[in-house]
């Protein structure tokens, strides 16, 4: 493994040496493109997506460009249901509705009457507008949604209504309670029994030459052909237990969408008939994977409708994609559907990777000009990238449970994970160990570049349960875990590579999580539930600058800090003794991590993908690790007891020395670029010394003989 000396927190992936401090730039969003988008509309040509956090998406050229159109939708952004009738569209959020005669241009509240449950689907009938909710049944507008009542006569109390369907002169409703039918506009429902299998109930319908088809939670679909009073089984689709979510058809052709809402690990997809439902076949060809989990709680297809003579389709977290040949292949539709959640950010030689909680990580060399997603087949869990990593030559990437490895960049990927149990979330590393930090499982450990992993047990810290580790960093010799756990245990520090732990937390509130770690020099900045704290004692004990930021993430620009949290985007110039606010452009404020590549500084959201900080007009350079301009010299090498290290710095530096296996044997502070190492205690062969100054390292080999 490459010995050289590595950022100790392996988040910081450049520094940026500020030469101004203008800070009059704005924010521009920039993708990565996609998103969780739960459900569709085609309306007059136009299309609209509604989204998980993002609030409502609008296209009027077929998907090719799409622009966000929440204005009056205030902080509603979970959309699970859109409808027209007339000009009017509806969009459900949450517990309440609104509606928009302009394409969405102004939203207006529309809930009056309508009780605190989730929408979950609309229908339209004889311009009556009907809501189905997640456990009030069934509620209907006569007046645009400016009042709602109830109608539930015939509906079984409490009745959660998964979908609503006119079919001839006919209202459906499929519910946890079974089917319900009302043949006069809501009046009465009368429970409608298709004879499912055991444990089977309706999600999704569809019309279709005269038929009405319907389909149920383990993959079965039925069709009617007198509007929902009689059923008849077609056939399975060949997806053992998944839930047919949503149904569409383009001339004879049916389609089926499939997603894991009800079964965790079956399989999902789309699915297409042309003999009215006896026969399938996969229609999947270029869409992502798809079985993964993602914020909502489930993936897979979670919407199909038809525009024209196009089929789109909502696929998991990767946003929109189109067919314009009846399913036969797909293409993301995605431009300006800036949904995405970013978890990560790494920049690793001039290039930008973003980690999503989509099924992609995404990679960009332009600073968002454009973006590519990663489909390595190594990388094939389809799961939320938490954490990247650059380590030496090695780039890491953790999904859910598994870690992937790259040596060139992110072109290929190989599996990192033998040996690893629990949901990887941070990294760090000690001379060649390196470390993750997982959810629930503690802290594990490699040295073999990730081909093998062993628990270090010393992380039960309560109970006999493991640490949440969010944060990893190593200073003066110690590795320090950031943790959350239902203890909330706060700082961990160990002196023996993460054998042994004990509590670090003087001078930090009780029951303080911690998220993240930066070090700037000797002091070493955590963000907190408590908000950013410093240690100037290698994480002894601590003192909180600033309790109203809880800093997600951290990255340094010269003698600048920049931090971000749910509230934005700060920055200090003073050792993190002030925090400035710097989020003019940043329409989502909800920022999870921030990176530097160049001259630009970049910003990860919750639901609205990334922004950029232009910051053209800010001389700015970057120091890159790989060619360091520190200079060092070792002598006499090979040497015997007295081993004399200068330096070209004249700046405190940190200097440490590291066995063949990483073990870290000595650690001191070198002064006007000079000290002498005692190497008496050193037995015959070959180290590493690694010298830190505050933005630059640098690791020479030391040869010892006896």
């Amino acid at each position: 493994m490459n010995q050289s000396c590595i950022n100790r927190t392996l988040t910081l992936f450049s520094l940026a040496i500020l030469v101004t401090s203008s800070l009059d730039a704005q924010w521009q969003q920039i993708g990565p493109y996609g998103g969780t988008v739960q459900c569709l509309l085609a309306d007059s040509g136009n299309l609209f997506a509604g989204t998980y956090g993002g609030g409502v998406f609008f296209s009027s050229n077929n998907g090719a460009n799409w622009t966000q159109v929440n204005s009056g939708l205030s902080n509603s952004s979970d959309i699970t249901a859109l409808i027209n009738n007339g000009n009017t569209v509806f969009a459900a959020a949450g517990f309440s509705v609104f509606a928009s005669t302009n394409n969405g241009g102004n939203w207006k509240l529309a809930s009056t009457g309508l009780p605190n449950s989730y929408i979950n689907c609309f229908t339209v009938k004889d311009s009556i507008t009907f809501a189905g909710t997640s456990s009030n049944g069934v509620y209907l507008s006569t007046n645009s949604g400016l009042s709602w009542v109830a109608a539930n006569n015939g509906i079984t109390s409490g009745s959660e209504v998964y979908s609503l369907i006119v079919s001839g002169g006919n209202i459906l409703a499929a519910t946890d309670n079974g089917l319900f039918l009302s043949i006069n506009n809501g009046a009465s429902w009368s429970k409608v029994n298709p004879s499912l299998p055991a444990n089977n109930f309706v999600t999704s319908f569809t019309n279709m030459g005269g038929n009405l088809f319907a389909g149920t939670n383990y993959g079965d679909v039925i069709v009617s052909s007198n509007n929902g009073l009689n059923w008849k089984m077609t056939s399975k689709l060949g997806v053992n237990q998944a839930n047919v979510s949503c149904l569409a058809s383009i001339g004879n052709y049916l389609f089926a969408g499939t997603d894991n809402f009800y079964s965790t690990f079956s399989s999902t997809g789309v699915y297409f008939s042309i003999d009215t439902g006896k026969t399938w076949s996969s229609a999947n060809t270029n869409l992502p994977f798809t079985s993964g989990l993602n914020d909502a709680g489930y993936s897979g297809i979670k919407s199909l409708v038809v525009n024209g003579s196009s089929l789109f389709s909502a696929v998991g977290d990767n946003g929109v994609y189109i067919s314009t040949n009846d399913g036969a292949n797909w293409k993301q539709d995605n431009n300006g559907l800036n949904d995405n959640y970013v978890v990560c950010l790494a920049s690793v030689g001039g290039n930008l990777f973003a980690g999503t909680n989509a099924s992609n990580l995404y990679i960009t060399k332009n600073s968002g000009a454009t973006w590519t997603a990663i489909n390595d087949s190594a990388m094939h869990d389809g799961l939320t990238t938490t954490a990247l990593a650059l380590e030496g030559n090695n780039l890491y990437a953790s999904t859910a449970y598994d870690v992937y490895s790259s040596p060139d960049s992110g072109v290929t990927w190989t599996f990192a994970s033998k040996g690893l149990s629990g949901w990887p979330i941070s990294f760090a590393a000690v001379g060649i160990n390196l470390f993750a930090g997982t959810s629930g499982n503690g802290v594990f450990l490699s040295t073999n570049n990730g081909a093998s992993w062993t628990l270090q047990t010393g992380t039960v810290v309560s109970g006999g349960q493991m640490a949440d580790v969010l944060a990893l960093v190593e200073i003066g010799g110690k590795l320090i875990a950031g943790t959350a756990d239902s203890w909330d245990k706060g700082a961990l520090i160990s002196t023996d590579n993460g054998d042994t732990w004990t509590e670090s937390n003087s001078g930090l509130p009780g029951s303080t999580a911690v998220y993240s770690f930066f070090v700037y020099g000797s002091n070493l900045f955590a963000g907190t539930s408590s908000g950013i704290c410093i240690s100037t004692n290698y994480g002894l004990s601590w003192k909180v600058l600033a309790n109203s930021i809880s800093a997600r993430s951290f990255v340094l620009s010269g003698s600048a800090i920049f931090t971000c949290s749910s509230n934005g985007v700060y920055y200090s110039v003073d050792n993190g003794v002030n925090w400035t606010q710097m989020n003019s452009g940043l329409t989502n404020t909800d920022v999870t991590c921030l990176a530097v590549v160049g001259n630009n500084l970049f910003a990860g959201t919750l639901s609205s993908s990334a922004f950029v900080y232009d910051i053209s007009g800010i001389t700015t350079s970057v120091y890159n690790f790989k060619s360091p301009e520190l200079q060092a010299s070792i002598y006499p090498n090979p040497g015997k007891d007295r081993i004399y290290v200068t330096s070209n710095s004249i700046e405190r530096q940190q200097l440490q020395v590291f066995d063949p296996t990483g073990n870290l044997l000595i650690s001191e502070n070198m002064e006007n670029g000079k000290t002498i190492i005692d190497a008496n205690s050193l037995t015959q062969g070959v180290y590493s010394v690694c010298l830190t100054s505050e933005f630059e390292r640098i690791t020479k080999k030391l040869v010892i003989v006896k």
